[in-house]
């Protein structure tokens, strides 16, 4: 499979376009933290994979989301490689305090959970932190494509399924994998 490392995809008609087949095992649609942790941890695992975004890199590395991050998640990326900057830049909170009733009432994270807490640390944070690690390991993702389509290819069962997509670059892709995420 050739690789073309943070290529930016743009779009122009399918009908003046060549295709390229790409093979891969499995093709990933969406460069969001769940399709992004996906193939950080596929690729740990020598399991080859393609990310398909329809969004730009700085849209998907800039939309504000979510900015809490469970322990699970904060082991999870320190096992994985991905929490250096996430540790210098993320809040640690173990606890949190409600007032009511003209009281402050204290919920310990730590005393209720065996030590867990909660880190906050951005989405749009972590999203680069995981292009960053795929691109660092030779990983595709193509950003900004256009006319996706999937079709099931029942004639060649070594395959699977394929997904086509305007690449930019005056040709379609088609990518062959064994299994699709969405």
């Amino acid at each position: 499979m050739r690789r073309r490392s943070g290529a930016t995809c743009g779009a122009s008609p399918r009908s003046t376009r060549n295709r390229r087949d790409v093979r891969t095992q499995v093709g990933i649609v969406g460069a969001g933290p769940a399709g992004l942790f996906l193939a950080h941890l596929l690729q740990l695992r020598g399991i080859e994979s393609m990310v398909i975004e329809t969004r730009s890199r700085e849209y998907v590395e800039t939309r504000v989301r979510a900015g809490l991050l469970e322990q699970g998640t904060v082991d999870l990326m320190e096992r994985t490689g991905l929490g250096e900057r996430m540790r210098r830049e993320g809040l640690a909170h173990h606890g949190i305090a409600l007032r009511f009733g003209g009281r402050s009432h204290r919920i310990d994270f730590d005393a209720l959970t065996g030590g867990k807490g909660v880190t906050v640390y951005a989405q749009q944070e972590v999203v680069k932190d995981l292009i960053a690690a795929r691109l660092a390991a030779g990983g595709d993702i193509h950003f900004e494509v256009r006319d996706v389509s999937s079709v099931d290819v029942a004639e060649d069962r070594s395959i699977g399924k394929t997904m086509l997509f305007d690449a930019g670059h005056s040709l379609d892709e088609r990518i062959l994998a064994e299994q699709f995420v969405d």
